[in-house]
């Protein structure tokens, strides 16, 4: 018999979906975090997502996401959550920046950095017509 000491983890989440790690924007301007984000960055517990706005060197819009539980943090919008997934409405943000939605349909593969000043920073660079893309 052997005598490895494992140290098993029980699988429990079936039916949860690990692969589809995007963000998308459908074109009234609504942002999902789809399910393989929520699970490979254990966001089950946020509750909030403050959005962030710069340009990449190439001047196209870059949006940044942190998720939060703080609700008294300036600016947070409030996250629609689903089963293992959340949305957020951000027209305000939109409009603050200039930003046509329409125009940037679609998946994006998110991007992941520690900022000095905010912590841990999603982010996604926009593209017009873009598909699916990670473009850190």
């Amino acid at each position: 018999m052997n005598n490895q000491n494992f140290k098993w983890q029980p699988f429990e989440k079936i039916g949860g979906k690990f692969g589809n790690i995007t963000i998308s924007i459908n074109s009234a301007g609504g942002i999902g975090f789809l399910s393989g984000m929520w699970h490979k960055y254990n966001l089950q517990n946020m509750t909030y997502v403050k959005l962030f706005f710069s340009l990449d060197n190439s001047k196209n819009p870059v949006l940044g996401f942190k998720f939060t539980q703080d609700k008294h943090l300036a600016g947070v919008y409030k996250l629609t959550l689903n089963r293992s997934s959340a949305s957020v409405s951000p027209n305000a943000f939109w409009a603050a920046h200039g930003i046509i939605p329409e125009n940037y349909v679609g998946s994006y593969a998110p991007n992941e950095m520690i900022d000095k000043d905010f912590g841990q920073i999603f982010y996604i660079v926009l593209n017009k017509n873009l598909k699916l893309k990670n473009n850190g």
